[in-house]
């Protein structure tokens, strides 16, 4: 559900954007996912989601892109697999704004500039004050960058939780993920 934010279209990438998370390709199904996952180094599969989650699989592992990683979660729709996130963690919560420029640096160099780029504080908090990462706790402040190139999205950006969340989605899947929520959360009504 987290990957459904970031599905608008837009285009601007010097490499062309993958179709995939981490080389795992978009529209495999639930159990080839996870068999792909289980065989990159160090992840393990975090056994409590498929009995929370039944379109959902959540796994553990030590990085991601060179990267300290807190989680890798993997979203379906129909059994085809449409997003991919990773969750980094920086080496003090200080250390936030830090993680997400030079994830976003690295993403700028391989792809170009992003289509779409949010970085403000909303009131009491502001750059500079010195309780920046309280905004981000208390949901006061933005960082958030996305690259498009019309088929799929990669979204960046700092989570209240102080975390960094790069996001890979296949848009078509998107839209019909968030549609078939729509439909549910209508007919829940």
């Amino acid at each position: 559900m987290l990957c459904l934010i970031a599905l608008i279209t837009g285009v601007n990438a010097q490499e062309t954007i993958p179709n995939s998370f981490w080389g795992i390709k978009f529209g495999l199904s639930f159990d080839e996912v996870k068999t792909a996952m289980l065989k990159k180094p160090g992840v393990t599969y975090a056994e409590d989601s498929e009995r929370i989650f039944d379109d959902i699989l959540l796994f553990n592992s030590p990085e991601f892109a060179g990267k300290d990683c807190g989680g890798i979660y993997c979203d379906f729709v129909d059994n085809k697999f449409y997003c991919g996130a990773a969750f980094l963690l920086p080496s003090s919560e200080s250390g936030i704004f830090d993680l997400y420029n030079d994830v976003k640096e690295n993403l700028i160099k391989k792809y170009g500039d992003p289509s779409e780029h949010v970085e403000i504080f909303k009131t009491p908090y502001y750059e500079g004050d010195g309780y920046e990462t309280q905004a981000i706790k208390n949901e006061k402040a933005t960082f958030e960058s996305f690259w498009r190139n019309g088929k799929n999205t990669i979204s960046l950006e700092i989570t209240k939780d102080v975390e960094v969340m790069i996001c890979y989605i296949d848009i078509y899947l998107g839209k019909v993920a968030a549609e078939k929520e729509d439909a549910k959360n209508s007919n829940d009504l």
